[in-house]
């Protein structure tokens, strides 16, 4: 599990990536031994529903489950179809010798997860590693998809931007087919590279448009409004998420870009990937669903920036 760390009195935050506090650690260059590592390696069934004495049949709704260990699932539709870890996973060899897959596990709602990381690259002189997060799942709650995620190897703090045009998730298509699953591989290391290049530029942009003490501080206010109608207690718990991302602004590693648009996502992300309500294992998956696999975990904060700024920048 992440270790944790007191930043005040307060504020309780975590020091590693999301998906540290989850899942089991490998060091693998196959996907195979990734799974087989992380516990994922295992099938799954759809078997008929009965209910009642006389064992009567659930008419189009069926039961998946572990074939290792006669493991419940989920209940799915009669046009369900299961894709296998192996399956969805298997292209994820073929994106780059150098990918190196890295944490994986399965979490309470039955979502299956791999991380695999690429070689970092400088977006404003820091370094951010390109990581690939695959998903799956046999109830139905989760897409077969891989989202793209930097990550600052300064403060472990996760980047999951989707900008208009520039895509953050990749599409994978069930296949067992070599060909197939080789072309989806690299299809899949031309869009981390075109996000991650994106994201580069768009910082650059980001740390050229200036904000004075009054501009971040509506901006605070805009992130986390209080209105009239509000229970004190509910006041008060956006009161102090206003305090835990204020800390992570002014915080010593974002020195450099305090005073500028780039320094409130860095601590956006910070506050994020960091700040937690709790200890229980629940709370750690929720958050690591939330800010990995999330579409947009920044879509309103940029639109916010934007109102406050009056600058578009993606």
């Amino acid at each position: 599990m992440a270790k944790t760390t007191k930043t005040t009195k307060t504020i309780q935050k975590t020091t590693g990536a999301t998906w540290e506090a989850v899942g089991k650690s490998t060091n693998a260059q196959k996907i195979a031994d990734a799974l087989k590592a992380c516990g994922l390696d295992f099938e799954v069934e759809k078997r008929p529903l009965f209910f009642g004495p006389d064992m009567k049949g659930i008419k189009d709704k069926f039961a998946t489950v572990r074939t290792d260990k006669e493991g419940y699932m989920g209940i799915v539709g009669k046009g369900y179809e299961i894709c296998q870890n192996e399956t969805a996973f298997g292209f994820a060899d073929y994106i780059d010798e150098k990918l190196k897959f890295t944490r994986g596990g399965l979490t309470y709602s039955g979502l299956c997860w791999v991380v695999g990381q690429l070689p970092s690259i400088k977006i404003l002189g820091e370094d951010y590693t390109p990581c690939v997060v695959l998903q799956n799942s046999f109830n139905g709650k989760y897409k077969v998809r891989a989202n793209i995620v930097a990550l600052s190897t300064a403060n472990y703090a996760q980047l999951n931007i989707g900008f208009h045009g520039l895509a953050n998730t990749i599409a994978i298509r069930h296949t067992s087919s070599l060909p197939s699953r080789m072309k989806q591989g690299q299809a899949a290391l031309v869009t981390v590279r075109e996000y991650m290049d994106g994201l580069r530029k768009a910082a650059e942009k980001y740390a050229n448009i200036k904000m004075d003490k009054n501009q971040i501080e509506m901006f605070v206010s805009l992130l986390f409004p209080i209105r009239e109608n509000m229970s004190e207690t509910v006041k008060a718990g956006i009161l102090k998420k206003r305090q835990e991302f204020t800390a992570c602004y002014n915080d010593a590693g974002n020195k450099t870009h305090r005073g500028d648009a780039w320094g409130l996502i860095r601590a956006y992300a910070d506050y994020t990937t960091h700040t937690i309500g709790g200890n229980k294992t629940k709370t750690f998956e929720r958050r690591f669903i939330k800010t990995t696999l999330g579409k947009n975990t920044f879509g309103g904060f940029l639109k916010k920036l934007e109102t406050v700024t009056g600058v578009k920048v993606a």
